[in-house]
């Protein structure tokens, strides 16, 4: 038989290209994760200005001025064709709005775990009629 002169890479240099690929792959994948979470948290932060602009329009068009018990009824009212939901597990933001007794005040907290997992408070972001956007409790 007759031996080719191709040579093809041998064991060590495979090998080293390997780790290196490792390790890249090790310091990308939590900022990728990281950004991901980022990217729900500004979803969810559109959300909840949307609810609350939602929530404004049908104070002002309401003939006593007040807030709704719940948030379906601005759905129903037609002030948004559907409940948004948070983008990191999917539930909707219905059972965490709240409203006082005078119904002139609202809060709307985020049921995501997204913000947990960037270093803040579960529930949060909240959006409210006082003072909008809340980042930390």
């Amino acid at each position: 038989m007759k031996r080719s002169n191709l040579r093809g890479f041998t064991l060590i240099e495979l090998l080293i290209v390997m780790t290196i690929i490792g390790i890249l792959a090790a310091i990308t994948l939590p900022q990728l994760v990281r950004v991901r979470y980022k990217a729900h948290q500004a979803a969810c932060i559109a959300n909840e200005r949307n609810l609350g602009i939602s929530l404004e329009l049908y104070r002002l068009n309401d003939s006593q001025h007040i807030y709704p018990d719940n948030l379906n009824s601005i759905v129903t009212s037609g002030y948004m064709k559907a409940m948004p939901a948070c983008p990191s597990n999917g539930v909707n933001y219905v059972s965490l709005y709240t409203v006082n007794a005078l119904k002139d005040i609202y809060t709307i907290s985020c049921p995501g775990i997204h913000y947990l997992v960037l270093g803040g408070s579960q529930g949060y972001p909240q959006y409210g009629s006082e003072g909008g956007l809340r980042d930390n409790p």
